[in-house]
């Protein structure tokens, strides 16, 4: 059983996640401003947060009440209580709330009560405890959570304009921020207007500094040496934010599109790792090659090293039990697969594509038996047995109604074991394999972009299996390199991906992409770059801190931007020209880091000495 301290412990951590430390001129009401406080029972006071004693961190998926029949009479009764202390309120809902960074293993059974835009401290915190203990006898292991709705709406990253004072002096300003602070601790550096209001110009702009996820101090002596090298670069108003990390690949989970199981590369569908049972990600798009002394184009799958290179915990004993696997992986951490001719014979047997993954083609197929089964349900039986008999010759009769509804059911299966079959031919003849990955980055490479900024290089180069991609050819052009379809009537996606070496990409423009996961969707372009620090191996097996800079985006407010599976995919503008590769997410701010193609082709030409591009479609007629 947990100790009153270690509840309380636990609930301020969960609670403060999205906000240890706050140091704002500018922001009053502010939802990061005011104390926080945790009382031995795990009960949050704050200025615009109130409950216990299980509060998710922010932000938190919200979830169906399946924990009571009566959710009225809880309602009723926090509701007069909420009365009875003469408490405004918006609405007050039984619900489940379950952490979208970290998740709970399930959601936490919750009074949520949302509040109009004025704080009460002391009454919330007040009433989330008598709501808590005249309803805990009801309904064992609930919470109660007292929020503002403008919090519980969420918390929205927008781009700076250009125009603001600190945008050219961004750069400098971190620098010396990194430079004159001690960043043993921090997992990323960043700056955007940030706040809970749908407008973005009346958030303040704000320096937001992660760590790490197990830190536990309050970072409020960084946050005024932060603040006085702002003071230095006439920048005061800007706020500072710390927070945990909230990073995550973003590898992993839906189902595959019909059309995408043709035997045809499909940029925007799904990728996986041969062999392994390491998650999904995403197929960007198709490049071409011109190696010296050869007039010819080759073409290439290109992804991100990180989606083809097999975590240690996912790598299969058949792939250990090949000589050399494990000594050629650990080269590839910190070193890249160069492009040889004849290919790298280790790298054709370790590392091998799947497109779709395997994965999903098995949830596919579980998907599509899960529907059947779900018609044939026991009336589905009998009226089966029924027409079985009947055909048979047997002297039964079915009404015409019973008999109606038996053909609609039995169309219904017809149709989704027709839909079924090629999901499982695929998977029965292997045709899922794509091929093998012929160059890469390496996992940790680093170098040094045009502006001089240290980046990470993640590329992998697959080489495609000729009976996958040779119906496609023609000539030295690629048929169907653009967005994969997914029947949206809101987008036309471009006729071909494009490279524009002219690409200027501006703050808050509208960037596309095309994935695994959430199909085609947009964001939003940050143009001041943000910084990721992380701890990272280092061949002999030690550890170092690495400082690489990033260009992000952040989502809109209609869909999310990417999500797990989405890695690898190709982000663009609306006319289809490549900005980058769409590498990492950040799920409590909602930005996504991409890399720059211009940086990831200047490393490609740099390793193979060929010519690079983008595989141009046929033209048309």
């Amino acid at each position: 059983m947990s100790s009153p301290s270690s509840v309380a412990s636990s609930t301020f951590s969960r609670a403060s996640a999205h906000a240890l430390s706050f140091s704002s001129i500018s922001s009053a009401s502010s939802p990061f401003s005011g104390a926080s406080h945790v009382d031995h029972r795990g009960f949050l006071k704050s200025s615009h947060r109130a409950g216990g004693p299980v509060l998710t961190s922010l932000p938190a998926w919200t979830t169906e009440n399946t924990f009571t029949n009566n959710p009225v009479q809880i309602h009723d009764r926090a509701r007069k209580i909420l009365d009875d202390l003469k408490i405004k309120f918006s609405a007050v809902v039984l619900k489940g709330r379950i952490s979208k960074v970290d998740p709970e293993p399930a959601p936490i059974p919750t009074v949520l009560v949302l509040m109009p835009d004025h704080p009460q401290a002391d009454l919330w915190y007040q009433a989330a405890k008598q709501i808590h203990r005249d309803l805990e006898s009801r309904l064992p292991g609930i919470s109660v959570e007292i929020i503002e709705e403008k919090l519980h709406d969420g918390l929205h990253c927008f781009p700076v304009e250009r125009i603001h004072s600190i945008y050219p002096k961004w750069k400098k300003i971190a620098e010396t921020i990194l430079t004159n602070l001690n960043i043993q601790e921090w997992t990323g550096l960043e700056c955007w207007r940030y706040g809970t209001n749908t407008d973005g110009h009346l958030n303040p702009v704000t320096i937001m500094v992660e760590v790490d996820k197990t830190s536990t101090g309050s970072f409020l002596t960084a946050a005024q040496l932060i603040r006085g090298i702002l003071a230095h670069f006439r920048e005061s108003g800007v706020d500072v934010l710390f927070m945990k990390d909230a990073k995550q690949p973003l590898v992993e989970n839906p189902t595959v599109h019909r059309d995408a199981c043709s035997g045809a590369v499909y940029p925007g569908v799904s990728i996986g790792i041969h062999d392994s049972s390491a998650g999904s990600s995403t197929l960007g798009g198709l490049v071409q090659l011109q190696l010296p002394n050869e007039s010819r184009w080759r073409t290439y799958g290109l992804t991100r090293f990180h989606a083809v290179w097999p975590p240690e915990e996912n790598r299969s004993q058949r792939m250990l039990q090949i000589a050399g696997a494990e000594t050629a992986l650990s080269n590839w951490e910190h070193g890249p697969l160069k492009l040889e001719l004849p290919p790298s014979a280790i790298a054709r047997k370790i590392l091998r594509v799947d497109h779709p993954s395997l994965r999903d083609l098995r949830r596919t197929i579980t998907s599509m038996d899960d529907a059947i089964e779900s018609i044939r349900t026991k009336e589905f039986l009998e009226l089966e047995a029924t027409q079985r008999a009947i055909d048979e010759g047997e002297d039964l009769w079915m009404p015409e109604s019973a008999a109606r509804r038996y053909e609609a059911l039995a169309t219904r299966i017809r149709d989704l074991q027709a839909t079924r079959q090629p999901f499982e031919a695929m998977h029965d003849n292997r045709s899922h394999f794509l091929g093998y990955v012929a160059a890469g980055s390496g996992m940790y490479r680093l170098r040094t972009n045009a502006a001089g900024q240290t980046i990470s290089m993640d590329w992998a180069l697959v080489d495609i299996a000729p009976g996958r991609i040779q119906a496609q050819m023609h000539g030295d052009e690629v048929d169907g390199n653009r967005p994969f379809h997914r029947g949206s009537t809101t987008f036309i996606p471009p006729r071909e991906f494009l490279f524009n070496p002219q690409l200027q990409v501006e703050p808050s423009m509208k960037l596309y992409k095309s994935g695994r996961s959430t199909g085609t969707t947009y964001g939003y372009y940050n143009g001041l770059m943000a910084v990721e620090i992380r701890g990272r191996r280092t061949a002999n097996g030690g550890f170092h801190k690495v400082v690489t800079w990033e260009h992000t985006i952040a989502r809109s407010f209609d869909q999310p931007f990417a999500e797990p599976g989405d890695s690898g995919s190709w982000v663009y503008t609306y006319a289809g020209d490549v900005f980058g590769v769409l590498n990492s997410g950040n799920s409590r701010k909602n930005t996504m880091s991409i890399s720059c193609i211009f940086d990831i082709f200047k490393d490609i030409k740099e390793l193979t000495h060929a010519e690079v591009r983008i595989a141009p479609c046929p033209r048309l007629p």
